[in-house]
């Protein structure tokens, strides 16, 4: 689903697994998604510090300012309750599949196969 699909009805979807395609943004703690790349504007809590903590090691960052890296991605996981924010939270077991002219997967923060 979109993160604009996601959004419209965040709440009655806690505890359910969901995949969200939105803008993945990353600094060196925290991950979110957007609905426009470049976006300081957390419209869903990833939490996969992890994830956080892989592209802060393998990917130099683009600016030294609030956010560092955007992508956009598809990013499955448990929706929970929201944060003490009032943002909407993804979490549990994150798997994110980042789009660029490439790809890469990413599950717990180590680069892994896609699925099969």
């Amino acid at each position: 689903m979109t993160l604009a699909e996601f959004l419209a009805a965040p709440d009655s979807l806690v505890g359910k697994q969901v995949s969200v395609t939105g803008w993945l943004h990353s600094d060196s703690v925290r991950l979110w998604l957007a609905d426009r790349p470049h976006c300081e504007d957390r419209q869903l809590a990833v939490r996969a510090p992890e994830l956080a903590r892989w592209f802060h090691w393998h990917i130099p960052p683009l600016v030294g300012s609030a956010w560092a890296y955007c992508f956009e991605a598809e990013v499955s996981g448990v929706v929970l309750p929201r944060n003490w924010e009032g943002i909407p939270v993804l979490g549990g077991e994150v798997d994110a599949v980042v789009q660029y002219s490439g790809g890469l997967y990413l599950r717990g923060g180590e680069p892994a196969a896609p699925p099969s």
